[in-house]
């Protein structure tokens, strides 16, 4: 498996929506709780900007690679976790480098 190895900007950020099962009974009655082995999975929008062109290209051809597949990533604050990138956005800034948001989703280890 492949590792992502470049450092976001401060200031990422992270959505966390639990799934959980839901049972409806009468009376308005309802039982919810964890569905699955990992019911809590996060998406982390992660910014990397004012890079040089070069590694900001290498950014992006690593995202290109992938084309969606799992990697391994280690965030800054030292959890390791496996993640997937469907959608990421390029900005090209006046030619000399490359803005990009990546929005990565976890994935079960």
């Amino acid at each position: 498996m492949n590792t992502f190895t470049w450092t976001p900007d401060i200031g990422s950020t992270r959505d966390i929506v639990p799934n959980l099962f839901s049972v409806k009974f009468g009376e308005n009655y309802e039982q919810t709780g964890p569905a699955g082995l990992n019911p809590i999975m996060e998406t982390r929008s992660l910014p990397f900007t004012n890079r040089t062109l070069a590694e900001s290209q290498a950014i992006n051809a690593f995202l290109e690679a992938q084309c969606g597949a799992t990697f391994a990533y280690t965030h800054p604050n030292g959890t390791l976790k496996n993640y997937k990138c469907k959608h990421w956005t390029v900005k090209d800034v006046e030619g000399v480098r490359l803005d990009i948001t990546a929005d990565f989703q976890q994935v079960p280890l």
